[in-house]
């Protein structure tokens, strides 16, 4: 995952860490979305580390966070 990505994302997650508003969710949904498309992975089964930006496999129990 490229730096401005990964940076973008973690300002994202830090946000919602301290605001747990909607809006938030929202927009991390959405960028989620858009790395989703630009590193071409399936949201359904897979997700991105904050930590490294590495793509990584959704474990089971997580594998519909989203979707609630």
């Amino acid at each position: 995952m490229d730096k401005e990505d990964l940076v973008k994302f973690n300002e994202m997650l830090d946000k919602l860490t301290q605001n747990k508003f909607f809006e938030y969710y929202r927009e991390l949904r959405g960028h989620y979305q858009y790395l989703a498309e630009k590193y071409h992975f399936d949201l359904k089964t897979h997700t991105v580390d904050p930590a490294t930006g590495e793509i990584v496999p959704i474990n089971s129990k997580d594998k519909f966070y989203f979707d609630r």
